[in-house]
């Protein structure tokens, strides 16, 4: 599996479309309350990698999910802002490749709120094509 390959096929796909909000990438020192009102949270989780072809250095495939968390204050305004961002992301990656990372339409799920902050997961899962090594 090639994780940094993977990482990279999605978040760069995420920064050259996303403008919507800010994003607060993974290991970085900005922090919430440096964001407006709404932030989007990325996070590549890879699951598991199947070897699709017999033989030494055969094709390999390896599954997982690209979670996008959308975050934004409770203030009474609803989630139909939040909403829309999530549809945006979720049509923007469905069934596409970015690189050998190709993506599927992925589901929305509601989070609730948490410290004041009501928040939503786009959740996509993604097939990486490794080729076989020579």
């Amino acid at each position: 599996m090639n994780y940094l390959e993977i990482k990279n096929n999605l978040e760069s796909a995420l920064s050259s479309f996303w403008t919507s909000t800010p994003i607060l990438w993974e290991n970085t020192l900005q922090k919430e309350s440096d964001t407006n009102s709404v932030y989007i949270v990325p996070s590549v989780q890879p699951a598991d990698s199947i070897k699709i072809e017999s033989g030494v250095g055969g094709l390999v495939n390896t599954f997982g999910l690209f979670s996008i968390r959308i975050v934004g204050k409770a203030d009474g305004t609803g989630t139909r802002t939040l909403l829309q961002y999530a549809d945006n992301l979720n049509n923007h990656f469905s069934n596409t490749f970015f690189g050998a990372t190709h993506t599927e339409t992925g589901k929305i799920e509601n989070l609730g709120i948490t410290d004041n902050r009501y928040e939503l997961a786009v959740l996509i899962p993604y097939n990486h094509h490794q080729k076989p090594r020579s």
